[in-house]
């Protein structure tokens, strides 16, 4: 297997955990494993995409990891600090142009095998099938939480 380097999982933000953990509602231990998670899968993207010239997609079943990816960018110090430390440039989010984009079986069985030679397979399936079901869209979005905001009465003109 081939290895994550020791830095990209020692890395730690805490805003970024926190903003994270109190707009969705997760405890510290979910939120740390899917900050966890983000940090390997654009290591892992990073290395793809420094290999084949490609870009790891995000699919359906990585939402949960596309999310904190989201709310990590939105540090945008953090993040390029972070990036050019543990990559040496940017890593820019290239997000998905429409919501009908697909991949094909054969680019996703290649993304999945590269993702495994670097998480193991048990860590594989956390992502693509148990997080699938408990992080997916719809589950996430039941549990955000919005600020409430109290405005002042506009004044009559």
């Amino acid at each position: 297997m081939r290895s994550i380097p020791h830095n990209i999982e020692a890395y730690d933000n805490a805003k970024v955990r926190t903003r994270f953990g109190e707009y969705y509602d997760l405890s510290e231990g979910e939120v740390d494993k899917i900050f966890t998670a983000m940090k390997v899968f654009l290591f892992v993207s990073h290395r793809y995409m420094m290999e084949t010239g490609k870009r790891l997609r995000i699919v359906d079943e990585t939402f949960v990891i596309d999310e904190m990816w989201h709310n990590f960018v939105l540090f945008t110090e953090d993040y390029h600090a972070f990036c050019h430390e543990m990559f040496g440039e940017f890593y820019h989010h290239t997000p998905a142009v429409t919501n009908v984009e697909t991949i094909s079986i054969d680019e996703l069985s290649e993304q999945l095998q590269f993702i495994q030679a670097y998480v193991g397979e048990d860590r594989l399936e956390t992502w693509y099938s148990t997080w699938a079901k408990t992080y997916n869209a719809r589950e996430m979005h039941k549990k955000r939480i919005l600020p409430e905001i109290e405005f002042e009465p506009a004044e009559a003109e």
